[in-house]
């Protein structure tokens, strides 16, 4: 299965989602498998998990689509109750780019 995604097994990792902030594409309790091989966003941007921090404001882990944005990142989230996030791209750790969902039937 990893070999089909183009992910290396020394570079995968599985996740957890919590919270509704990626809701409806990704739902509390979904996995999704993570290369951390990737951590390069494309022009188009990407899901990818990333980590940032430092202010109230501010989070932890999270899986959240990446675009690129004049000052740095533009970070948002699927459901539209939470709005778009700019942070500088020094600020932001890219682990890795989200390649599979697994979601219980």
């Amino acid at each position: 299965m990893l070999r089909e995604h183009h992910v290396r097994a020394d570079l995968a990792s599985l996740i957890d989602v919590a919270g509704d902030s990626m809701a409806p594409t990704l739902l509390a309790g979904d996995r999704v498998l993570v290369d951390r091989g990737d951590r390069v966003v494309p022009r188009a941007g990407g899901v990818f998990v990333v980590r940032w921090g430092g202010g109230a404001n501010d989070a932890g882990l999270a899986i959240k689509r990446i675009r690129h944005a004049d000052a740095g990142w533009r970070i948002a989230s699927d459901n539209p109750a939470y709005p778009d996030v700019l942070r500088p791209r020094d600020a932001v750790t890219i682990i890795g780019r989200a390649r599979l969902l697994l979601r219980d039937l």
